[in-house]
């Protein structure tokens, strides 16, 4: 009997049998990469209370439906309050507009 015949069993079957568990919640470093924002972004964006956690014993986690209201609030927040247009003027076209 080889090492492989040994250690599997009833319990082994039902493990293959079974379907594949979706992810509920991320840790910091999972939301990050999932998000693309380097940890101090994501631990910023906990503090102004932007991004909503749960701890589980001192394990830090951030639901799924978390996650995607903090995207959605990111989006509005992006389309409502558009970055500034830089305009480089020339300085004397500056002063002769002000006059």
């Amino acid at each position: 009997m080889s090492l492989q015949e040994k250690t599997t069993g009833p319990a082994d079957e039902q493990k293959a049998d079974k379907m594949p568990v979706t992810p509920m919640a991320f840790d910091i470093p999972e939301f990050c990469e999932a998000y693309h924002i380097g940890r101090s972004t994501a631990y910023g964006e906990i503090r102004e209370g932007r991004l909503k956690i749960f701890k589980v014993g001192k394990l830090t986690r951030i639901s799924v439906e978390a996650a995607e209201n903090w995207r959605r609030q990111r989006e509005e927040v992006a389309t409502l309050d558009p970055p500034p247009v830089r305009r480089t003027e020339h300085p004397v076209e500056a002063e002769a507009g002000a006059g």
